[in-house]
């Protein structure tokens, strides 16, 4: 019995010095403070089983403290890594975003800058062709009245001739001479005919040439009015079409171009708001 005491207690003197050769070891690679002191400790102390109990058991309560607080932090900054690469491609996400809203909004604001020239060249070109077509108009329709006035006035002093000299003819005619019997004739008039033209038969032919060339520059003057007046109505009337047409297309391209207006202001506003973003 005696035997098996002094083996059991060197074995748990070999379990002592064992574990503080394997405390020292650890507190030298670890290069603990708490751990060198603990060593010490327990080789100073007369009852080392028992005192080498209590401090493995405080050691064993140290190290799961210390792998608890290092498990919180490892976690802590896990989240917090995971925390700033999200931010990070947050942002990075963000800027390329912003990047190609920028490129997009600059496309189509030099496109709609391109739409608003070419617009504001065909209103302008509308504006010229409306402006000339309206002098050319109101020449043609000087031009027409003008020579309406002075047809008609042609027209007045033929038709007045015209009467004069009907007036003159139809009194000659019925003028009865002296020496005339009841019908107006005289003893020249009951002579037998002759190929002599006499001077009352000239007279009467030369009423007629005369009155005919003058009915006929009357009819001229009449044909030249109402075709003047043809003319300057159907004139008018394809104006006013020109003119109608044309502002119906200056109305719609002026509404376009100011509708591309707002959207370049719109794109400039989007440029600057991604710029700063």
């Amino acid at each position: 019995a005696a035997a098996a005491a002094a083996a059991a207690a060197a074995a748990q003197t070999e379990l002592v010095h064992r574990t503080l050769r394997l405390l020292d070891a650890s507190a030298t690679k670890l290069q603990s403070a708490t751990l060198s002191a603990m060593t010490a400790k327990i080789a100073l102390e007369e009852d080392h089983f028992v005192k080498v109990r209590g401090l493995i058991k405080d050691i064993i309560a140290m190290l799961k403290a210390q792998a608890e607080a290092e498990a919180d932090q490892k976690s802590f900054c896990d989240k917090q890594m995971a925390k700033a690469l999200s931010n990070r491609d947050g942002e990075k996400l963000k800027m390329e975003e912003s990047g190609a809203t920028m490129a997009k909004k600059k496309a189509e604001k030099e496109g709609l800058k391109r739409d608003v020239a070419e617009l504001s060249e065909q209103i302008a070109e509308l504006a010229k062709a409306l402006n000339e077509a309206t002098e050319l108009r109101s020449e043609e329709k000087k031009e027409n009245a003008q020579t309406l006035e002075e047809t008609k006035a042609g027209k007045k002093a033929v038709e007045q001739a015209m009467k004069v000299l009907k007036g003159f003819y139809e009194g000659f005619l019925q003028y009865k001479p002296p020496k005339s019997d009841r019908e107006g004739k005289t003893v020249e008039d009951r002579a037998p005919e002759t190929s002599f033209s006499g001077k009352y038969k000239g007279k009467q032919d030369a009423s007629k040439g005369i009155i005919g060339l003058l009915e006929v520059i009357l009819s001229d003057f009449e044909r030249t009015i109402d075709k003047v007046g043809e003319e300057e109505k159907e004139a008018e009337k394809k104006f006013d079409e020109f003119k109608k047409e044309t502002d119906k297309s200056t109305k719609k391209k002026q509404g376009e171009k100011t509708k591309k207006e707002t959207g370049i202001k719109e794109a400039t506003t989007a440029i600057t708001e991604a710029k700063d973003a």
